[in-house]
């Protein structure tokens, strides 16, 4: 693709994969090699009941 025909996308490829996105990556994991990814924690184990629903 050519650079013209992502301008519009330009603010959210940076944002999701930073400044070097267009440096091939041999390893991806969804949850920790994007960008954009903080550690937000884990819910304390008696609060499960109620934040769990399936």
């Amino acid at each position: 693709l050519c650079w013209t025909e992502l301008m519009e996308l330009k603010d959210y490829v940076m944002a999701n994969y930073g400044p070097n996105w267009n440096v091939p990556v041999k390893t991806w994991d969804w949850k920790t090699s994007p960008f954009n990814v903080q550690e937000n924690g884990v819910w304390p184990v008696r609060e499960w009941d109620e934040v769990i629903q399936v």
